[in-house]
């Protein structure tokens, strides 16, 4: 006795503005949060990666109309004495 299992086929939509708005800011935050945790073990090149990961991160979140929650976001990282303040965290520095 053979079974066949079909599946129905689900359209694959784009994502409401809402949640690409979601992802994006909680790529932001994530990003913020693993340069928290990890920057005493990271060398320069690593801090450097996360920053411009966080600043690409930011640029999504600019474009699709979240920039001031984006800001917020990284506002609320720069309060932390330990970390450099947003605009430091974007320096054209190579």
């Amino acid at each position: 006795m053979t079974m066949e299992t079909t599946f129905a086929q689900v359209p694959i939509t784009i994502s409401t503005l809402a949640a690409q708005r979601s992802v994006y800011l909680q790529r932001l935050e994530r990003l913020q949060r693993l340069r928290l945790q990890h920057e005493r073990e990271l060398n320069p090149r690593g801090i450097r990666l996360l920053d411009r990961s966080a600043f690409a991160a930011y640029c999504a979140c600019r474009e699709i109309g979240a920039e001031q929650e984006a800001l917020q976001i990284l506002q609320s990282r720069a309060s932390d004495e330990a970390t450099p303040a947003p605009t430091e965290l974007f320096s054209s520095e190579s």
